[in-house]
């Protein structure tokens, strides 16, 4: 797919740095005298940082594992000093991690020339790659931010279930429940009110990581037409659209919440390039009548962009939603798609008062959220879909078992093409505390298995990690070696009090 935030801490203004390219670790700064700390935290306590955020794509794209040995000939006069802090929010589905770092220059004997910085502070000149970070054996767990495909040890799946235990516990009350269904996309107004269009950071990584967007946005592609739902404040559309070269590229912005096509239209990329090459308007995904946003023709589109909106909708609207995507899309049209996985740390730090129901939970600010597994998903695009390790083991699920006793399938005129389970442990190096997230991320198009086919013929450039490993157990994966696995699953001293003691910020609380 909360607590009230901390007020703010008075502090000395803030350090120089020297920019560095997305996706580097560290930034230079230099560290100015601490304060007095009865002047900046008169209660001389530390204050509570932030430590994690609810989806952090870009934390795996940090540089390659640094040397823990010094060149020979070198000598080092001190050391160095990394301190990492993660800024969080429930609603959040990208991460702002800051490292600080207090480097020495070595003292080099041997008076080897060292190679001159590159412009602007640039450090590296190839391409990084997403999801290829595997914790091996003899790897420092805290050496880095963030690793990938780490699965979950047996401490924190128990704590983990005990978690779920409580929460169905201690549900919403049946006022509440009704008072957050009925209207949702009032809490989504209030939360864009609060929260504009800096609340997010713009998510670049989308092109790498859905190879077809760069196809349509490149000068020499057809006319293609895209529409993005749950578009929030811009977060997608607008690195999307600045990056296109395709005079014949057009895309729609469509969102529930009135505020956040407000926010869309304001913004100077979309004054500049509408309407030839962008449009927005408020639609409700989950609507049973069929009505598709506005100037959206049926059977129009070639491609839709659904990140972190289906977890919004009601379990009762997914056929719904499901249904108009395919209204809206050309045979043999896509469907991009990114979601919260079941069991990932937003999910299981839920406290009292906050489940709805099985997997679906309301925020601190009102705002619905669903946490899937990744059979459940695929079937709800696919009622064909069977989990690929069950079929590799010759395992063939029975109807009964595929679906709930009494329901009836429906057909949706989409198939699955791949769907990945995307697993990140996050690290906390300064307080040495682990965190795993979980996302699912697939591929779906409109028609049968010939467009199956046809979907991943098209594919170009660099294949993404996780269409590598998306018809794959991501548990089984590891680079193909058991032996990894095992040196994933690593305990977790003291989880409950290292989870219970986190400060993960909140969105603001529920008004009345």
């Amino acid at each position: 797919m909360t607590d009230p935030q901390p007020p703010p801490i008075a502090s000395s203004p803030p350090p120089s740095l020297s920019t560095e390219e997305e996706g580097s670790s560290t930034s230079k700064i230099t560290i100015p005298p601490p304060p007095n700390p009865s002047l900046t935290n008169p209660s001389n306590k530390p204050p509570r940082t932030r430590q994690i955020a609810d989806a952090v794509l870009l934390s795996s794209s940090l540089p390659s594992k640094p040397s823990s040995k010094p060149s020979i000939g070198s000598d080092l006069s001190s050391t160095t000093t990394t301190a990492t802090t993660t800024n969080n929010n429930d609603n959040s589905d990208d991460a702002t991690t800051t490292t600080t770092t207090t480097t020495t220059t070595p003292n080099n004997n041997n008076n080897v020339t060292e190679k001159p910085p590159k412009p602007d502070g640039l450090k590296r000149s190839d391409p990084f790659q997403f999801g290829t970070r595997y914790l091996e054996d003899g790897d420092d767990e805290f050496s880095f931010n963030a690793w990938d495909h780490v699965e979950v040890d047996d401490g924190y799946k128990a704590y983990a279930e005990g978690q779920y235990d409580m929460q169905r516990k201690n549900p919403v009350n049946d006022f509440d429940k009704n008072r957050f269904n009925s209207q949702p996309e009032k809490w989504w107004n209030n939360f864009y009110k609060n929260n504009r269009e800096n609340f997010f950071k713009d998510r670049k990584w989308l092109q790498q990581e859905f190879p077809i967007l760069t196809t349509a946005t490149a000068a020499t592609s057809p006319p293609i037409r895209l529409l993005e739902v749950g578009c929030g404040a811009g977060n997608t559309l607008f690195p999307i659209l600045a990056s296109n070269k395709n005079p014949n590229f057009h895309i729609h912005g469509a969102d529930f919440s009135k505020t956040s096509i407000d926010l869309i239209r304001s913004n100077e990329l979309y004054t500049q390039h509408h309407p030839k090459h962008i449009s927005a308007s408020v639609w409700d995904l989950g609507n049973s009548s069929g009505t598709l946003p506005e100037g959206i023709e049926p059977e129009s589109l070639d491609v839709v962009i659904l990140i972190f909106v289906f977890s919004a909708l009601h379990p009762d609207q997914w056929k719904y939603a499901v249904r108009n995507v395919n209204r809206c899309l050309k045979p043999g049209g896509k469907v991009l798609f990114r979601d919260y996985g079941r069991g990932d740390l937003a999910q299981v730090r839920f406290k009292k008062g906050r489940f709805l129901q099985e997997n679906f939970y309301i925020r601190g600010d009102g705002t619905r959220v669903y946490f899937f597994d990744r059979e459940e998903l695929g079937g709800i695009f696919d009622p064909e879909f069977r989990n690929d390790r069950n079929q590799e083991d010759g395992m063939e699920k029975k109807e009964e078992e595929e679906k709930e006793e009494g329901e009836e399938r429906e057909e949706t005129g989409m198939k699955v093409v791949l769907l990945g389970v995307d697993r990140r442990m996050l690290v906390n190096r300064a307080r040495r505390i682990k965190m795993h997230r979980c996302w699912l991320q697939g591929l779906f198009v409109k028609g049968g298995d010939e467009e199956v086919q046809n979907t991943l013929a098209q594919q170009s450039g660099p294949e993404p990690q996780w269409m590598r490993v998306a018809h794959t157990d991501v548990s089984d994966h590891a680079q193909g070696d058991k032996e990894v696995e095992e040196v994933q699953v690593v305990d977790t001293p003291g989880l409950e009090e290292q989870v219970k003691g986190l400060d993960l910020g909140s969105t603001p609380s529920v008004e009345s």
